[in-house]
């Protein structure tokens, strides 16, 4: 694979630490103007189970409310990483949390951005040492959470 030679934005080093220790949900990154990986969004420990208990908002069947949030947030965009952290059960009954890198690149996309979104990707991902699976997600479906922690626990979970 190319590397596009976009780096991450100074700025995420700290970002990223807070969200593999936990205080952090999520985080939505894009390339900026100056041609750096920046965040865009994230989301506080505990700000997504707040917000939508809050606003009486109600997750989409068998998705907790934060990958539902994370998932709407990354599907407003033509193209982003995302990466957050999923939950899940294993079939002999495990609790699992995993942190995911998901390049999502929409079929509303224009090619060239396509191409260096594609580019750019492992040099975001390796930023983050703890990340336990990277997923590329181009259309909803991708983005469904059965989908996601099939994938994820390699077909080792139980909803």
């Amino acid at each position: 694979m190319v590397d596009s030679g976009i780096k991450c934005c100074n700025s995420c080093t700290p970002i990223f630490a807070d969200l593999e220790t936990k205080k952090l949900e999520y985080v939505i990154c894009q390339i900026n103007d100056k041609q750096k990986v920046a965040v865009i969004d994230q989301s506080q420990a505990g700000e997504t189970d707040k917000l939508y208990a809050d606003q009486s908002i109600t997750p989409a069947a068998h998705t907790p409310a934060l990958w539902d949030r994370f998932s709407k947030k990354l599907m407003q965009l033509d193209q982003a990483f995302g990466i957050c952290f999923v939950d899940y059960v294993t079939k002999d009954g495990r609790d699992q949390k995993k942190l995911v890198f998901v390049f999502w690149c929409s079929n509303n996309a224009k090619v060239k951005n396509k191409m260096t979104y594609s580019s750019t990707k492992m040099s975001c991902a390796k930023k983050m040492q703890t990340i336990d699976c990277q997923l590329q997600c181009d259309t909803p479906d991708d983005l469904d959470f059965k989908e996601v922690i099939t994938k994820v626990s390699k077909n080792n979970c139980k909803f």
